[in-house]
């Protein structure tokens, strides 16, 4: 599948790229390795970090600096906090708590990547940027607390791929054509929504 090309100024280019390339690794950690929606991608973010594949010495540091940055960030057992886990990244395999490992994953990360992918379907789909007077607003929600979003996505919404192991649905409002809901899944286990609409 080839990958999407939407424009983008040379700063926001390379905020993006960072930012996806360090919520992946982070996320590859989170998600069973074994999921079809996830497959290949674990092997693949432990190479990405492992300094026996590097190319040159420069590549080599950048990769150990990258898996010490992860490891360093890792709770394990009681370190772990009761809250604040993102929804559908929580202890899926019952193991009990002293065996548990969790990673940290910046909030805003989620944001800025739902942001980025709803602007990206907008103007492949549409030719449309996304500007004043409509904005996007993202939500982190319990399965159990998003039964209405998945009814009116599932009864409205057109389904998007975008990479291995990424579905989109946009549900858009046909008053406006613009405003819309839209959930992004991730590796079959990372649910985002978002809302697209005027101030």
């Amino acid at each position: 599948m080839a990958k999407w090309k939407i424009p983008s100024c040379y700063k926001c280019n390379t905020e993006y790229g960072a930012l996806e390339e360090d919520l992946w690794r982070r996320l590859a950690c989170c998600v069973d390795p074994n999921a079809a929606a996830a497959s290949g991608i674990y092997p693949k973010v432990l190479r990405s970090m492992d300094a026996r594949h590097a190319s040159n010495p420069n590549e080599s540091h950048s990769r150990i600096v990258k898996r010490n940055k992860l490891l360093a960030e890792m709770r394990h057992g009681d370190e772990i906090p009761q809250d604040g886990i993102y929804p559908g990244l929580g202890e899926r395999w019952n193991r009990q708590r002293v065996d548990q490992i969790a990673i940290t994953i910046p909030a805003n990360s989620f944001r800025r990547l739902t942001e980025k992918i709803v602007r990206g379907v907008y103007f492949i789909e549409d030719k449309r940027f996304i500007e004043s007077p409509y904005a996007i607003n993202f939500y982190a929600v319990e399965d159990e607390g998003a039964a209405e979003i998945k009814g009116l996505l599932n009864r409205f919404a057109t389904e998007f791929a975008r990479g291995p192991g990424i579905l989109i649905n946009r549900a858009v409002t046909p008053e406006d054509g613009v405003s819309a809901i839209i959930s992004i899944e991730v590796w079959g286990a990372v649910k985002m929504y978002a809302t697209l609409m005027s101030n």
